[in-house]
């Protein structure tokens, strides 16, 4: 390949990476993927060894989850209206620090009403930093593409599970269950929360998103 041909696809893919679509997919691919594995579906891994070490039933201990849920929902039309006040991007990285903390609360839980004290807490969180939110935040910054960037996201989303089940195992066997949870939230501060607060910092320009309401948009 000359290079005449090569400059052209080097500008390509620069283009691409400094897109602000792709540089908030691929943030949010990663946000997603680690924030739905070490909450949402932590207990998949977590609810045995949880139960063995406390003495509490495994129904009990997933009825944290339960509680996460309801207050999930019972937040829902706040955290909507803070994400069209302030942004998905302030939103979802306090969701971050939300979830790192109750992360590490859970880790250092002793009683049941703790326990389930600590899963509202991480309801809101979950709800501040999930799909959601980020379905808004892809959105915000590229307006004119928000169901293309929207249907990327999802691609990632689905990993979720099947990575930290495994993740999430490997280290329950090493470090016990207390110590994955603290594990769980120092990754959710070292990666998750600068990938929200840089990933979604530029938005595309503004006439592109203003063509895009344009006759040919109907």
């Amino acid at each position: 390949m000359s290079r005449a041909a090569a400059s052209p696809t080097r500008a390509g893919w620069r283009g691409r990476l400094t897109d602000p679509m792709v540089s908030a997919v691929l943030a949010l691919g990663i946000t997603q993927i680690t924030a739905w594995g070490t909450s949402y579906y932590c207990l998949g891994v977590l609810a045995g060894p949880i139960s063995q070490d406390t003495g509490w039933s495994r129904g009990f201990v997933f009825l944290g989850f339960t509680v996460a849920l309801l207050a999930m929902g019972l937040v829902s039309s706040a955290v909507g209206r803070a994400v069209d006040r302030h942004g998905a991007r302030a939103v979802m990285t306090l969701g971050t620090l939300f979830v790192s903390t109750g992360l590490f609360a859970l880790a250092h839980v002793r009683s049941e009403a703790a326990y389930l004290a600590v899963w509202v807490f991480l309801g809101l969180g979950m709800r501040l930093c999930l799909y959601d939110a980020a379905f808004a935040a892809l959105v915000q910054v590229a307006p004119s593409r928000g169901r293309q960037a929207i249907s990327y996201l999802t691609l990632f989303g689905a990993f979720a599970s099947s990575v930290f089940w495994v993740v999430g195992h490997a280290l329950e066997e090493q470090v016990g269950w207390r110590q994955t949870l603290v594990l769980f939230a120092l990754i959710n501060l070292v990666v998750c929360l600068p990938l929200h607060w840089l990933g979604l910092a530029r938005r595309e320009p503004a006439e592109r998103g203003a063509g895009s309401a344009g006759p040919g948009a109907a």
